[in-house]
């Protein structure tokens, strides 16, 4: 079971995670996401990363690339823990917030 934690901001590269979406045409696709908690709604979200190209990379960016194209991405209906909690995902789509995480009681 893969165990996720709230991003620390945008240069927090063990915090991000990779998930499957379906997009308009059917096809299924790899994204990079990080966890937002809303405090104020109750929920916790799954967000998606931009795309952004450097014109060179660290050795810690390099290794997160390789971390993130070796796991298995999420899934709709995978449990995973948040906060020492099990939670369900539930993929949205191809959004910003392309998912949440729903406790699992």
């Amino acid at each position: 079971m893969q165990e996720l934690r709230q991003s620390n901001g945008f240069n927090d590269l063990a915090g991000k995670f990779t998930f499957e979406i379906t997009r308009y045409n059917g096809a299924k696709s790899d994204r990079d996401g990080y966890i937002f908690k809303d405090d104020r709604e109750g929920k916790v979200y799954i967000m998606q990363c931009s795309a952004i190209l450097q014109s060179s990379y660290s050795a810690e960016e390099i290794a997160q690339r390789d971390r993130l194209n070796a796991s298995e991405p999420l899934k709709t209906g995978d449990v995973v823990l948040f906060e020492g909690k099990p939670h369900k995902v539930k993929i949205n789509g191809d959004y910003s917030d392309a998912g949440v995480l729903i406790p699992i009681v």
